[in-house]
């Protein structure tokens, strides 16, 4: 399916609404428009918000990734959390607001100063590590006799296309679907990377855009942000150093077990052919100045790629043991 990058709200209307269900007054200053979502920066007398416009029709989805968000602020994890609207407004985390003919909802969220990560800063990869180990030791875990969310639920239509591309097949044919069954869950954020976290120095101050939270295996998140940690940021894949880095830092405050190992190489390739294949998907109907980067990042990304498709778990007990 192609994705559509959409447009902004009408700000007259939205600005009024925010007015009533928050008591601000605010102004725009600014949009981002992506993919599943619209970022409008909002500056008000005293402080500034960010405002999130999701294009979706499944607003229960929507409530209960922030309701995930609330769980793992409760346990301790830098999370930014929206802002309840007034009462009234039917108790819930989002408002519907004006967008053509296309349902959509809003939410509204504190903006929070920090810095973004500089790509280079193995500082900042291993506290990202770490708190990424934190969200999961939040969950709690729970044992389940559910299989995973489906090894290739994100992309299953398009996998006969995909075994097209040389490297998508290697990739796809390391992939064990039996490691995918979860025994235990974890909450994970679906989407971690240097994008989605608000540093202070070198520390994770803030952790945002929990869209995709979900309960399933941590391995799923681990071996996302493993091959795409600085995507959106850094110009490349993060450096042997700094992968090694970003492991030990996680499993110091959470270890793989020998089980997780021996797992995480099937996750690493369902990671990459994901993030790749979403890229393909975006650059058919991003706009020319979007296009260009994503070609960039695309080509950029074979590297690690390889890397995925030849990993084994003895390497990765090697990286691990310091």
């Amino acid at each position: 399916m192609m994705m559509d990058y959409g447009a902004a709200p009408d700000p007259g209307n939205l600005l009024q609404m925010i007015e009533k269900a928050y008591g601000l007054r605010l102004i725009l200053t600014r949009t981002r428009v992506g993919p599943h979502s619209t970022v409008l920066f909002l500056d008000g007398q005293n402080a500034s918000f960010v405002g999130k416009v999701f294009v979706s029709n499944d607003r229960d989805r929507i409530d209960e990734s922030f309701r995930l968000s609330e769980k793992a602020a409760a346990h301790g994890c830098p999370v930014v959390l929206p802002i309840r609207p007034a009462p009234e407004f039917d108790g819930r985390r989002t408002l519907g607001v004006a967008f053509g003919e296309r349902a959509a909802w809003f939410s509204l969220f504190p903006f929070i100063d920090g810095d973004s990560f500089a790509p280079g800063r193995v500082d900042q990869i291993r506290s990202a590590g770490q708190s990424l180990a934190r969200l999961h030791l939040s969950g709690p875990t729970s044992e389940t006799k559910r299989k995973g969310a489906g090894a290739f639920s994100d992309f299953a239509e398009n996998i006969s296309t995909m075994r097209a591309n040389v490297l998508f097949a290697r990739l796809l044919d390391r992939i064990d679907i039996g490691h995918f069954a979860v025994t235990v869950e974890h909450l994970c954020h679906g989407d971690y990377r240097a994008q989605n976290l608000i540093y202070i120095g070198h520390r994770v101050r803030g952790i945002i855009d929990f869209d995709d939270a979900c309960f399933t295996s941590r391995l799923w998140d681990l071996a996302y942000a493993i091959v795409f940690f600085g995507a959106g940021i850094a110009p490349t894949p993060a450096l042997p150093a700094e992968r090694t880095a970003f492991v030990r830092a996680y499993h110091r405050t959470y270890a793989l077990t020998d089980d997780d190992l021996e797992r995480l190489p099937s996750y690493l390739c369902w990671a990459t052919v994901r993030g790749l294949s979403l890229w393909r998907r975006l650059i058919t109907s991003a706009p020319a100045e979007v296009r260009a980067r994503l070609e960039a990042w695309s080509c950029s990304y074979v590297p690690a790629a390889e890397w995925s498709a030849n990993v084994t778990s003895d390497q990765l007990r090697d990286l691990i043991d310091e």
